[in-house]
């Protein structure tokens, strides 16, 4: 019989593999787990969006909710292993969601805070402006390069790639 210490380590080091080491089956499913994880963090940025209007305790602690999400997402993905020795993918998506996460951390965090001392003039407007732009130009680029590596995916595991609707709606959000 083996003593319960053994048995408690064996079955603690099994979850902690099983947790940290996702394996997929199917390119599908490796596809499908980085897209429904950006789906999550684009779905979220826009639920917290629509929180500027709410009372500041409300909009600061969703903003703590929002960001610890992301990090969660920008961590997934940073344990996601190569799909069949392929980080071609995980390797395009990784620099979106640490930029998701630090757009979160740095420039959100500044808008939050000059909406929260309720100071709406023109220089606060460019300001807002200014840090929006320079999340969604970052973003472009990253995003062209998961798109382009999605293509990549998708031909060297002979599947049918749809169009994400969901990216579409956010890029025409202010136009």
């Amino acid at each position: 019989m083996k003593p319960p210490f053994l048995l408690f380590f064996i079955l603690l080091t099994g979850l902690h593999f099983h947790a940290t080491a996702q394996q997929f089956k199917t390119p599908v499913a490796y596809h499908s787990y980085i897209l429904n994880e950006q789906q999550k963090v684009i779905n979220t940025i826009i639920n917290f969006s629509n929180q500027f209007n709410s009372k500041d305790s409300v909009l600061l602690a969703n903003y703590d909710k929002t960001k610890a999400i992301l990090k969660k997402s920008w961590e997934n993905i940073q344990k996601l292993p190569p799909y069949n020795g392929d980080s071609e993918l995980k390797d395009a998506a990784l620099p979106l969601f640490e930029m998701y996460f630090n757009a979160m951390d740095v420039e959100y965090r500044e808008i939050v805070d000059l909406f929260i001392k309720k100071d709406f003039g023109k220089k606060t407007q460019e300001r807002v402006n200014f840090l929006l732009n320079s999340i969604n130009e970052r973003e472009k680029i990253l995003d062209a390069r998961l798109i382009v590596a999605q293509a990549n995916f998708a031909k060297k595991y002979n599947l049918d790639i749809q169009n994400n609707q969901l990216q579409q709606k956010v890029n025409s959000i202010g136009k």
